[in-house]
């Protein structure tokens, strides 16, 4: 078996995450850790895939070329080497939303205070959203914090959301 990691960003439609997941079924793949998001008018799939050593990136290619509008499609496809065994500091022990006003390295202000604590970010969605008179943002972290880190580290994150305005929540 050998692995790839298959990106596909084309304009959305109807059926898209079924119509490429169909194809790569008929192909023989397997799939394994898949993410899907909606980009204003396009849309991103990126899986990491299991195929047989016969299977090329050309097969996949040809294969994911028949779906309709797929033509005009951005599709990247490489051997993936990575280890997909998930270390400890994978395993998601909080999940945090935070929302409110949009500010000028909002997420990069959050993502340090996990450096500080020996935190890892597992998931993130970001998402600007347009409102009058000011743009919103709505984050979703999911999140590893060590459990002797923990208190420290939801205080600074929330302490953080506070400074800057918004609303943070961990839900259960």
């Amino acid at each position: 078996m050998q692995q790839y990691i298959i990106n596909v960003f084309c304009k959305d439609q109807n059926g898209l995450i079924a119509n490429i997941t169909g194809a790569l079924f008929d192909l023989g793949i397997n799939l394994g850790t898949t993410h899907f998001a909606l980009l204003g008018e396009g849309a991103k799939l990126t899986a990491i895939c299991e195929a047989d050593e016969q299977i090329t990136k050309s097969d996949i290619q040809d294969q994911l070329l028949t779906i309709d509008a797929m033509d005009t499609a951005d599709i990247s496809i490489k051997p993936f080497t990575h280890v997909t065994k998930k270390p400890a500091n994978a395993k998601i022990s909080h999940n945090i939303v935070i929302d409110g006003g949009d500010h000028a390295g909002l997420i990069a202000r959050l993502s340090e205070v996990f450096i500080e604590y020996n935190g890892n970010i597992v998931r993130m969605n970001a998402e600007k959203i347009q409102a009058q008179p000011h743009n919103l943002y709505h984050i979703e972290i999911a999140a590893y914090i060590p459990k002797d880190r923990e208190n420290a580290c939801l205080a600074t994150l929330s302490n953080t959301a506070s400074s800057l305005q918004m609303e943070f929540k961990v839900l259960p």
